[in-house]
């Protein structure tokens, strides 16, 4: 070490070095101080307050760490670029970094974590295009479009159909909705067949594809002979029952007939079947190429969507007895559509049909002894009904096995 001089045994023998060459000092083995420009004293251990240490600096701070109460982050957290620093309890850490347009979202006391803005108020589309944003988006389109382009996540949107009530977009009849929600139409011309039900003439047979339904929107027939002739459609439902929807209705020389007031739904394997007659007798006979028959129908996904019917059974009339043909099961429903239709070419049918609340209350007539003469259909609905859940429509006739019931709507689900 130098020159140096010993001093003397101090307390606990500690000795006392001084290197009077190189400007240092030695206390013992645990203190050394160097003197002269680099001014450093090198200990052990300090004590004190340290009040009047200056100049320190934070970058020769190399291990350990440094506590909040103290300035730091208690963590050895790595700051994502992007992310925002939040607090876990005891210690800082950093979110990971969104993406551009999100905001940060409180979570409560778990970690924040990005989410889309929401944007308050009501946005607006036309046809698709968007015109204004907001938490609630109203698509406004034609009568039967139900499809729409995915929204933005975060965004629900809500299509107005319009048109056609609760079976869900049949058009106007002046045809100035053009409906561009159509996607089929399908082309039958009856031939020579036998007479007795079910008929054998299909004129199209819905694929059996599930969760599907078909609103049929038209059936229009035309005569293309020079005589008058009648026509006979059936409807078969879920392959099982088969339920007539006209029993030769006239369609007269040089003229044509549309079959449907209001839309009507078929199933997946569902059919409809045509027969043409020259007459209504009961020698009338069948033709073949003298009617031509168009279906008209769109596809719906979904199974919220009702097309049922039944023949009516029931002659006991009074409260407590009729025939139900439709429940509204689990779900409120709208109903579109009742046709009734007298299938017998001899007699008229006096036909009751009313509403029953939770299946049991009758709730009043939507008609009362309605004569629905013979060969004839009548849809007895102008405007869409709201049943609850559990509701159920109930028919009388006052002839049995003459007078058939075709139903159309959709649940609310």
């Amino acid at each position: 070490m130098g020159k140096s001089r010993q001093t003397g045994n101090l307390v606990s023998q500690n000795l006392i070095s001084v290197d009077i060459v190189n400007d240092v000092i030695q206390i013992g083995t645990g203190v050394t101080v160097y003197g002269g420009s680099a001014g450093i004293v090198s200990a052990t251990s300090f004590y004190g307050s340290g009040a009047n240490l200056t100049s320190l600096s934070a970058s020769n701070i190399s291990s350990g760490t440094l506590a909040i109460a103290r300035g730091g982050t208690n963590s050895t957290a790595t700051p994502t670029n992007g992310g925002v620093a939040y607090g876990t309890g005891s210690a800082f850490a950093f979110t990971s970094a969104g993406t551009s347009g999100q905001v940060l979202t409180s979570n409560g006391s778990a970690a924040p974590t990005w989410q889309p803005a929401a944007v308050s108020g009501i946005g607006i589309r036309t046809e698709g295009s968007i015109v204004g944003t907001g938490i609630t988006l109203i698509d406004f389109r034609g009568p039967g479009v139900s499809t729409i382009t995915t929204p933005v996540a975060g965004i629900a949107t809500v299509n107005i159909t319009g048109g056609g009530g609760a079976a869900g977009g049949s058009t106007s009849s002046d045809g100035t909705d053009f409906n561009t929600g159509i996607t089929t139409t399908v082309y039958y011309s009856p031939g020579v067949a036998a007479t007795s039900y079910p008929l054998t003439g299909i004129g199209i047979s819905f694929p059996s594809t599930t969760n599907i339904k078909y609103l049929v929107e038209s059936i229009h027939v035309s005569n293309s002979v020079a005589n008058d002739m009648y026509i006979t459609t059936e409807i078969d439902y879920n392959g099982g029952a088969i339920i007539p929807l006209t029993n030769r209705i006239l369609v007269p020389y040089q003229g044509a007939l549309e079959i449907l007031e209001e839309s009507i739904v078929t199933n997946p394997s569902d059919k409809i079947r045509f027969l043409a007659y020259t007459g209504i007798g009961t020698t009338a006979g069948t033709r073949a190429n003298a009617l031509d028959c168009f279906i008209t129908y769109s596809t719906k996904t979904g199974t919220d969507y009702i097309g049922t019917g039944a023949t009516i059974t029931q002659t006991i009339a009074g409260v407590g007895y009729a025939q139900t043909v439709f429940t509204s099961t689990t779900y409120p429903s709208i109903i579109n559509t009742i046709v009734l239709t007298n299938y017998s070419n001899v007699v008229d049918v006096d036909a009751s049909v009313f509403m029953r609340r939770g299946g049991t209350v009758q709730q009043g007539y939507f008609v009362y002894n309605l004569t629905v003469p013979q060969n004839s259909s009548v849809q007895i609905l102008p405007k869409a009904k709201r049943l609850n859940a559990t509701d159920t429509i109930a028919v009388n006739a006052s002839q049995a096995n003459v007078l058939s019931v075709n139903i159309a709507g959709k649940y609310i689900v």
